[in-house]
């Protein structure tokens, strides 16, 4: 799962591989499909916390979802945008833009 969280609003999709393909690391795939699904609520309103205990207004963090449908935080929050425009243009990460 990829959650988006911009500001106190969360986005998150499931993103599956094609049958019959085993994928561990889908970042480097332009096949997978994207789902968008619900945030169990705990798992908002752990995000939501930790994005005000570290001053971020934006994250991507990553989840798996294991064969108990928990969700397991990947370790990670992404807290910057990648992309070629961004860097060229020099513009600062979303997760340092003012929140108000």
């Amino acid at each position: 799962m990829r959650c988006t969280v911009v500001g106190r609003r969360i986005f998150a999709a499931r993103l599956d591989a094609p049958a019959g393909v085993d994928v561990l690391d889908w970042r480097d795939r332009d096949d997978l499909s994207h789902t968008p699904i619900d945030v169990p609520e705990n798992v908002g309103t752990g995000l939501l916390f930790l994005m005000d205990e570290l001053g971020l207004v934006f994250a991507a963090p990553d989840f798996v979802v294991d064969h108990d449908r928990k969700w397991r935080f990947v370790g990670d929050l992404n807290p910057t945008v990648n992309g070629p425009g961004l860097r060229r243009c020099g513009q600062r990460s979303p997760a340092h833009w003012p929140t108000n």
